[in-house]
């Protein structure tokens, strides 16, 4: 069977990067207030999972849901994200 190649269009949007150590209790808040956010989706892979739930959680039900590759190197493809 032949692969169909791929067709889309991305278009990046402005982004900010904000790199500090113990940054997210104060930084997600601060930065979802920023962009005028009403709700977030959580994004993260495995050595990330802990923070994401914490986030997702903080968010209470601003929170849209949580979201990731649900692997790692040492982690089977086809389980569910946190399984």
């Amino acid at each position: 069977m032949r692969e169909r190649a791929l067709d889309f269009t991305y278009q990046a949007q402005p982004m900010r990067v904000l790199f500090r150590s113990g940054a997210v209790p104060d930084a997600v808040p601060d930065e979802v207030a920023l962009l005028g956010l009403r709700h977030v989706l959580v994004l993260c892979d495995d050595h990330g999972l802990d923070t994401a739930r914490g986030v997702a959680a903080s968010r209470g039900d601003a929170c849209a849901g949580m979201a990731g590759t649900g692997r790692g190197p040492s982690r089977d493809r086809r389980r569910p994200l946190g399984a």
